[in-house]
């Protein structure tokens, strides 16, 4: 997965090391910074008690 590289980094509120995904994927840049919103989104929520 694109995303595994700095998950971790999310989790921990750190910023996005975009030179990984430069160097591993460039083709997917643009996606993965759009979706960025996203997945922080679902940290968030992971972290949330369930209702």
């Amino acid at each position: 997965m694109l995303v595994c590289p700095n998950l971790q980094r999310l989790r921990a509120g750190e910023a996005v090391d975009w030179e990984v995904y430069r160097e591993r994927c460039p083709e997917h840049l643009d996606e993965l910074r759009r979706s960025l919103p996203a997945l922080k989104e679902l940290i968030r929520l992971e972290g949330s008690p369930p209702h």
